[in-house]
């Protein structure tokens, strides 16, 4: 397993001020770093080290047959549109159902929600979407719910999904908005996402996942396969039967 993590805090005003004191345990594995470690080589274990007593945030990671990288992310996403004062929230679902083969791969680009994939012991992509909009009235709700468009298409041997406002939500009076999934995929099939803000969850997958994210949070429990969790402003947590790994704003590999 690979973990990596950007190196730049926030509230520092001094480069020692930005570095954690990172502490790094590798036994029958490898240490590849983009940060400067000090390092002890024993029998079949490495130590990493860069202390830094006045950060006041200290990393420790763990792997045992795997191998830990550490790389430096300096990504800041934009901020979340909050609901206008008075603004109520409006919402409605719709699923819609695919058949994947073995060869299938499932490609993702949503817009501002939670994402949630778990795998399923089946051989269908089951996505459903709930869109929510924050308007004045119940009278302005379904124009500003209809701009938000919910894409599935099957291209050979991919499907793709993707969510995305098709007008300004600001003309229709909607100052806030998200489009939440839920979806059921075959847990061979790879995985590949691009998430704007929000909270992404990724479960019991065995083909492969890729996730970039602008802002918010990731999270993969029990996946097999490579997982590949990219950040850039945002937790990542990465548990398994074998390790349990957390970090801000970081990439995990």
């Amino acid at each position: 397993m690979k973990s990596t993590r950007d190196d730049t805090g926030t509230g520092a005003s001094s480069e020692s001020g930005r570095k954690p004191d990172w502490i790094v345990t590798a036994i029958f594995s490898e240490i590849d770093s983009d940060v400067p470690l000090s390092r002890s080589t024993q029998s079949a274990g490495t130590w990493a080290r860069r202390p830094n007593a006045g950060r006041g945030q200290r990393i420790s990671i763990a792997a045992t047959f795997g191998s830990v990288a550490i790389a430096q992310n300096t990504g800041v996403a934009e901020s979340a549109t909050l609901p206008a004062e008075g603004a109520k929230p409006f919402n409605d679902t719709t699923t819609r159902t695919e058949t994947a083969t073995p060869t299938t791969t499932l490609m993702l680009d949503t817009a501002p929600g939670d994402v949630v994939i778990e795998g399923s012991d089946t051989d269908t992509i089951t996505v459903s979407a709930t869109r929510i909009v924050w308007v004045p009235t119940a009278e302005k709700a379904e124009a500003a719910l209809d701009a938000l468009d919910i894409r599935v298409a099957k291209e050979d041997d991919t499907i793709r999904v993707e969510t995305v406002a098709t007008r300004d939500m600001a003309t229709l009076d909607c100052s806030s908005w998200r489009i939440d999934l839920k979806i059921l995929v075959p847990r061979t099939v790879p995985v590949e996402l691009r998430a704007q803000s929000g909270r992404t969850s990724v479960t019991g997958l065995g083909g492969g996942v890729t996730v970039v994210q602008t802002r918010g949070g990731i999270a993969a429990e029990h996946n097999k396969g490579a997982v590949k969790l990219t950040n850039l402003n945002g937790a990542i947590e990465v548990e398994s039967s074998v390790v349990r790994w957390k970090r801000r704003r970081a990439t995990a590999t």
